[in-house]
């Protein structure tokens, strides 16, 4: 770490310097000359310290001293010691009887010392400039003058002998030593004050710290907009008189923080906290801090989002729900209209008819867009786990609680939504603490002492009708209440007949554009038989139907009208297929062999295949012909045909 020296020179310590370097032997010092007198360099040095070229000036005497009240710099002073003022003194004595040290102000010369032990003719002549100096040589009536370099230039012009007094090599190296340890003090202590002035600058709240009297001594810009009172205002004067807001209580005393206080300054609220500076049970200060409310909240909000980094966004929104049958349409109408109340809503609907998607939906299109967005499946947990992840719990509530505990769900959610999917799944016990939630807007943790404020949107959806629940004694009708504010029921796919095709084609090109376009000239096929299937599973097993054909059908290239269909239903299962169109077809109390349109019908798609149906029908094959061709008979306009003679 290179530490940059200005040494201020003249012509004999010049050559000093240079012989000091000897003796240094430290590559980390970047020494740099300024010659020069006193004023002469004032503004040199001043510069070279704001262009950061120098860090630490190191001058002799009156050079030095000079420059250091005049510049505002840090200089080393190098010391002229006892020895070599005796030394110069000793060769002055030679030149004259009266003999004069010239020194800067009070600098220590060692004139009375010498005067006595020599018993010598020696005087100090002080100056504080160069016009003082000329004017003692003349007044003092010395002989010789014994001084630094500007001592020996005026003695030069009035005619008086001189004496150069001047340090070793080795005062010089040991004071460029000095100087760079004087140096990296000041460096650390200025890297101190940046930090520390960077954390008044850029904190988030305002700072306010006092002195052991109650005195400012810090106030940063974010407590100047706040209070909106000028720094020059404040700094220095007692707190408690210019801050009156926040400073009207004594810490001093009690030594105790008082932390979370909840104050209004110019028409906003905020949080405040007072710290005291305590050293040896004595406190010398106090450290204020306050935040706008508004702030942490949104921080809050933050915190608890990125605190889980999964499952906390709605990706789906209502133009991305295919819909083209009419009772579609409307319960999409109305989770739209829903979305902006902020109410409950109650999704009803099978099992894969996409209830979460409508509730991303409403999420997306509510105020609470912005908010994270928490599914929670509440058959899928069992009963022992799911209070714990719904409201959280705190250290050691339990035998396996994770340390430091776990915020739960609702907490997650917070200024979001929660979707309680199959909520008809919760158990009682849990339905009462469900409720309360709901009732208060707050969550306590189990094992925890404390409520916690949530803001949270509830969508809840099941594939029972919770009325149901409600009659049978297994759900809370009060929370029933809560839950069912507004309602959409989604119908099955079988009732959506019209939507059957669209969805199948829509699933087909965003998950195998390429097997889509393949099969896109078959498209009359595939729909002769996916409209012919009830769909219990609905849209998920409509997906999952999907998938099978994309495996069954690698080669989609080159599949045929036959190996489509089979495809298809192979991919429903052709079993499942046959038993599904003879129940949605025959009437009640009636066989489905019977009834010759199910046979004929069923045939026309499995042909090339009848003898699956025939067994899945328990007829065999002659019957099976038969009931076709019975059938086929009684639509001619003249009955059956006539037997040939």
């Amino acid at each position: 770490m290179t530490v940059r020296i200005g040494l201020l020179t003249y012509d004999h310590l010049h050559a000093l310097a240079f012989q000091a370097l000897d003796y240094v032997d430290d590559p980390d010092i970047e020494l740099c000359f300024i010659e020069g007198l006193m004023g002469e360099i004032v503004d040199t040095v001043k510069r070279y310290y704001r262009e950061n070229k120098v860090e630490m000036f190191l001058g002799g005497g009156a050079n030095g001293t000079f420059i250091k009240e005049h510049a505002d710099v840090p200089v080393k002073i190098i010391d002229i010691g006892l020895f070599e003022i005796l030394t110069a003194v000793a060769k002055a004595r030679r030149l004259g009887e009266r003999i004069g040290i010239a020194t800067y102000k009070d600098a220590r010369c060692y004139a009375d010392v010498l005067r006595e032990s020599l018993n010598m003719d020696i005087v100090k002549v002080s100056f504080a400039d160069e016009e003082e100096l000329s004017r003692g040589l003349q007044t003092s009536g010395v002989d010789v003058v014994v001084g630094a370099s500007l001592a020996n230039r005026l003695a030069e012009k009035a005619g008086l002998p001189s004496v150069l007094v001047y340090p070793g090599p080795e005062s010089i190296a040991a004071a460029i030593k000095d100087a760079k340890v004087m140096a990296l003090e000041i460096r650390s202590e200025k890297e101190r004050r940046m930090i520390f002035q960077a954390v008044l600058d850029y904190s988030w709240g305002g700072i306010v710290a006092t002195d052991s009297g109650g005195r400012v001594i810090a106030y940063n810009p974010v407590a100047e907009k706040l209070l909106a009172k000028p720094r020059s205002d404040v700094i220095g004067k007692p707190m408690s008189g210019a801050l009156p807001d926040i400073g009207d209580t004594e810490l001093t005393s009690s030594l105790k923080p008082q932390i979370g206080h909840l104050r209004e300054l110019n028409g906003t609220k905020v949080v405040v906290n007072r710290i005291p500076i305590v050293v040896s049970d004595d406190a010398v200060g106090s450290v204020t801090t306050f935040q706008k409310v508004s702030e942490l909240q949104k921080a809050e909000g933050r915190i608890r989002t990125k605190l889980a980094d999964k499952g906390l966004s709605a990706r789906t929104r209502f133009d991305d729900i295919v819909a083209v049958d009419d009772n579609m349409r409307v319960a999409v109408a109305h989770a739209r209209l829903f979305a902006d109340s902020g109410l409950s809503v109650y999704i009803f609907g099978e099992t894969g008819v996409g209830k979460e998607m409508f509730a991303q939906g409403i999420h997306n299109e509510s105020s609470y867009r912005d908010g994270p967005f928490v599914a929670v499946n509440c058959a899928a947990l069992p009963e022992s786990l799911l209070e714990s992840e719904l409201f959280g719990y705190e250290e050691g509530a339990f035998t396996g609680s994770r340390k430091g505990g776990k915020m739960g769900l609702f907490e997650l959610a917070h200024r979001g939504t929660i979707f309680l999917d199959e909520v008809a799944e919760i158990p009682l016990h849990i339905q009462a603490r469900l409720l309360r939630v709901l009732q208060e807007k707050e969550v306590m943790r189990l094992g925890g002492d404390r409520v916690i404020p949530i803001d949270v949107r509830v969508i809840s959806a099941s594939n029972r009708h919770l009325r149901d629940g409600v009659a049978a004694g297994v759900f809370r009708e009060d929370l029933f209440y809560r839950l069912n504010v507004l309602h959409v029921e989604i119908p099955p796919l079988r009732e959506r007949h019209d939507d059957i095709a669209k969805l199948f084609f829509h699933f087909l090109s965003d998950r195998h554009p390429d097997l889509s376009e393949c099969l896109l000239p078959l498209r009359a096929t595939i729909v002769e038989i996916i409209c012919r299937y009830s769909w219990p599973g609905n849209a998920r097993e409509l997906q999952n139907v999907i998938e099978r054909i994309s495996v069954l059908l690698r080669t989609g290239a080159d599949c045929t009208e036959h190996e489509c269909r089979m495809a298809v239903l192979e991919a429903i299962g052709k079993d499942v297929f046959i038993r599904d169109f003879a129940a949605q077809t025959t009437a009640d109390g009636q066989r489905a062999d019977k009834n010759g349109a199910v046979v004929q019908e069923l045939c026309k798609i499995f042909r090339g295949d009848t003898e699956r149906v025939a067994r899945q029908l328990g007829v065999s094959r002659t019957t099976l012909w038969r009931r076709t061709t019975d059938l086929a008979d009684a639509e001619r306009p003249f009955g059956k045909r006539s037997r040939r003679l």
